[in-house]
């Protein structure tokens, strides 16, 4: 009789063995909001390409009631925008394939991507970060330097659509 060396399926409400909790692409977390609570919440597409910061400002944006979307670079994120329209674009300046000052120029020469704020982020000064940029309209993007405090990058968020929170996401700083 031959015995079968397959692990048992875990149930869908039980961590997996090594400790942490595994989801489908979509799964929502334990407590998250249902889908008539997403409609309403303020949208952010955050494009950068060092996953490590996309998780973590992921994490924290959606513990403070936004919806986040992510992509890796510049293209990814304007492909999003066919069929997105979010309230800000968060994009960290220096990304491969297509940078953030690229991808704000490409939103800014389409009228149906004009009018969406973009936040720019860079460890880089922002004289050397933007550089491209200041051919455009300065209304409508800024930019924030990395490493920075949450609480900052709050505050950037809400001069810009006005419906965040500063302060309340404590002083974890970013890099």
């Amino acid at each position: 009789m031959a015995r079968h060396s397959a692990a048992p399926a875990l149930p869908s409400n039980q961590p997996a063995t090594d400790g942490h909790a595994h989801r489908s692409p979509g799964e929502k977390m334990p407590g998250a909001r249902g889908d008539e609570a997403t409609d309403t919440l303020k949208t952010i597409l955050l494009v950068d390409d060092e996953l490590e910061i996309v998780e973590t400002l992921k994490e924290l944006l959606e513990s403070e009631g936004f919806k986040v979307v992510c992509a890796a670079n510049g293209k990814d994120a304007l492909a999003r925008l066919a069929t997105l329209r979010p309230d800000l674009a968060v994009v960290d300046v220096m990304m491969p394939v297509m940078n953030g000052v690229e991808m704000l120029r490409a939103m800014r020469a389409k009228p149906e991507q004009r009018d969406v704020p973009v936040l720019l982020m860079s460890a880089v000064p922002r004289s050397v970060a933007t550089k491209g940029a200041e051919a455009l309209p300065a209304h409508g993007w800024n930019f924030i330097r990395k490493p920075f405090d949450f609480a900052d990058l709050l505050e950037a968020i809400s001069q810009m659509i006005g419906d965040a929170r500063p302060g309340s996401g404590g002083s974890s700083t970013l890099h």
